[in-house]
């Protein structure tokens, strides 16, 4: 698929890296194995939801349409999506857990802000 990231820098909660990608939507990826082989090589995809499908026939294209950002910090579970055209998405992740258990990423305990949301 081709797509521009937005977030050079994703959100990980869990060992799970939610990245906002524009034309594709968001992508969440199983990232927790990142100590175990830093070259990336055992990072999955584990789900994703794209909000903007038009441009899917093509293979998407590079563009800055569809999703802006993510914020997956609800302590609720909720991840909310914000896209340029359709405004707010609320989604929750029902996917695998990350398969290397819990890693933190930058922030707070879980690697969200320091602040909490509900």
């Amino acid at each position: 698929m081709t797509s521009i990231t937005n977030n050079p820098l994703p959100q990980t909660v869990d060992g799970l890296a939610y990245m906002a990608n524009y034309g594709s939507g968001l992508r969440v990826v199983d990232v927790s194995g990142v100590e175990l082989d830093p070259t990336g090589g055992n990072f999955v995809e584990t789900g994703f939801f794209d909000c903007h499908p038009e441009d899917d026939d093509i293979n998407g294209e590079v563009a800055f349409l569809g999703t802006w950002s993510v914020y997956p910090y609800f302590k609720s579970g909720y991840i909310l999506l914000n896209s340029i055209e359709r405004g707010v998405f609320s989604l929750k992740y029902n996917g695998p857990k990350a398969k290397y258990g819990k890693k933190k990423g930058p922030g707070g305990p879980k690697g969200g802000p320091k602040h909490e949301h509900d």
